[in-house]
């Protein structure tokens, strides 16, 4: 694989690289070192392509694959690119960094049986699995290899787990525990609106309009206030704000230091992604969740108050059934949740209450008692 590096003069950025024995370089135009990373891999990404193909393939290796299958996907979501070098690096563990030519099915089953055999679960196993197949996918579709090695290998069935979701009471203990304004915000946050974590953690003042008292859940730019962000599924939708939510955030809003847009981050934590940002060291997971420490914190939270079996993101999936129980149709609790399926909506995120349990059981007594 040819590697292009970054090489600055006066200022301004140009890339380097060695191709066929000789020394190329090429000007930028410009001293944006993010703007500069990112072109040197897409020119990593359009150079790999235009190598011929034969020795390409010769020497591609696993390693290689998952380099160049993630330079050529730039659209793939930061967790997911995570994901899939981890997977990758799990895989080489396994297999050896062998030429993907070598991968077949023998090798696709040999991961995924050692997968279970580390005490890994089963859906972990799946997710993995199919982790690992969109980069082989598009290897045959460049023509590197002749098929998907874990094409025809068979997911392990998972039967559907019940959603936790809290009750009124276990609520009312996490918010009496909290040990701050900010973490009842987020908490609070997290069961009106069903966002997610990291939706709520790059929330700007610009997202809240406590006029029409509604929450706008959107993709942010580089700016020298904001860093680059986009939502998961849909990149634009907008939530109810209730009276609550909008007294406290009009309460971290007051207290927010100069140029900090974002409410639900502390001054601490703000300026440590900006000094990062400045110094081009902000990653593709900070981004996503800026505050790391927060399912620590939450996790304290539960344990202070005896609550098991429970994470933070249990907050949407019981705003989305009590979404479900308001009368809201699927259809509506699914665009609020930003679901992009349905399916995903019904299946993950709603629950049965014990209460309606206890309905259908009277129910079920009172027509029994009237057939006798």
């Amino acid at each position: 694989m040819i590697k292009v590096g970054l090489w600055q003069r006066n200022g301004i950025y140009y890339l380097r690289w060695r191709q066929n024995g000789k020394q190329h370089k090429i000007s930028l135009g410009h001293n944006n070192k993010e703007l500069a990373q990112s072109q040197a891999r897409q020119k990593e990404a359009q150079l790999a392509q235009i190598c011929k193909k034969g020795k390409f393939q010769r020497s591609l290796k696993i390693a290689t694959l998952c380099e160049n299958y993630l330079m050529a996907n730039r659209r793939i979501e930061p967790a997911t690119c995570d994901l899939t070098k981890r997977v990758f690096s799990y895989l080489i563990s396994v297999l050896g960094d062998i030429e993907i030519c070598k991968v077949g099915y023998a090798e696709a089953e040999k991961f995924q049986n050692w997968i279970i055999e580390t005490g890994r679960a089963k859906t972990t196993a799946n997710i993995w699995i199919k982790t690992a197949r969109p980069a082989f996918r598009w290897a045959m579709r460049q023509k590197l290899v002749s098929c998907d090695p874990f094409d025809n290998l068979s997911l392990f069935r998972i039967g559907k787990k019940r959603v936790r979701i809290y009750s009124s009471d276990e609520f009312a203990k996490i918010l009496a525990a909290c040990p701050n304004e900010l973490a009842k915000a987020r908490v609070v946050m997290a069961k009106t609106t069903g966002m997610r974590r990291s939706e709520i953690l790059n929330l700007t003042t610009d997202d809240i309009d406590f006029e029409k008292k509604t929450i706008t859940v959107q993709a942010k730019s580089e700016t020298k206030d904001t860093w680059a962000w986009r939502p998961k599924d849909k990149d634009f939708r907008t939530l109810p704000m209730t009276a609550g939510m909008a007294v406290m955030l009009n309460r971290l809003i007051l207290v927010l230091p100069d140029k900090q847009i974002y409410p639900m981050l502390s001054a601490e934590r703000f300026a440590v992604i900006m000094e990062r940002k400045r110094q081009g060291r902000l990653t593709d997971r900070l981004r996503v969740c800026p505050d790391e420490q927060w399912s620590k914190q939450f996790r304290k939270i539960l344990d202070k108050v005896g609550i098991t079996a429970a994470k933070f993101h249990n907050m949407r999936s019981t705003c989305i059934t009590e979404w479900l129980e308001s009368g809201l149709a699927p259809h509506e609790a699914k665009d609020l949740a930003g679901h992009a399926d349905i399916k995903t909506t019904m299946e993950h995120y709603t629950a049965v209450r014990d209460s309606v349990v206890d309905k259908a059981r009277t129910a079920s007594e009172k027509n029994l008692a009237i057939a006798k």
